[in-house]
């Protein structure tokens, strides 16, 4: 359950508190990585995408890379 809810406070961090809000949309087992502690690290946004702020009202389609071969995108809350 430690591992469930660290992924879910993650999503929040993503969606409500990131600076551009994100939305990742490739949300699975394969994709949370665990520290030596087992605390839960969201990894892999090729297809996340900027949620729509201020006036706008649809979601960008740009997608957001991933860092140079070797390093891993990991986001930390």
């Amino acid at each position: 359950m430690k591992i469930a809810a660290g992924a879910a406070k993650g999503l929040e961090y993503l969606h409500d508190k990131a600076d551009p809000p994100m939305i990742y949309k490739d949300f699975k087992s394969s994709n949370i990585l665990l520290d030596d502690g087992f605390h839960p690290k969201l990894s892999d946004f090729r297809l996340a995408k900027l949620e729509p702020t201020g006036d706008k009202s649809h979601v960008s389609t740009r997608v957001i890379r991933n860092r140079p071969h070797g390093e891993q995108n990991l986001v930390a809350w």
